[in-house]
């Protein structure tokens, strides 16, 4: 093909060629925006205390309804 000029070659035939790239290249985007976030990749956030009361009743409730 590039003994003949003037030819282009089409972008259906290069996506493939290129999608790991491309994959890797979204992995790193998506690792930055959440640094940016001031999020930890792959690290669960805390839990606030309010939540954590409100669990901790709503499992005790449930926990006495059961044993009734």
């Amino acid at each position: 093909m590039n003994e003949h000029k003037g030819y282009d070659v089409p972008v259906e035939v290069l996506s493939p060629v290129f999608a790991e790239q491309r994959s890797l290249l979204a992995k790193q985007r998506a690792e930055l925006k959440a640094k940016e976030m001031k999020l930890h990749v792959g690290v669960p956030s805390p839990v606030s205390t309010d939540i954590q009361a409100e669990m901790a009743a709503w499992f005790e409730s449930v926990t006495r309804a059961d044993q009734r």
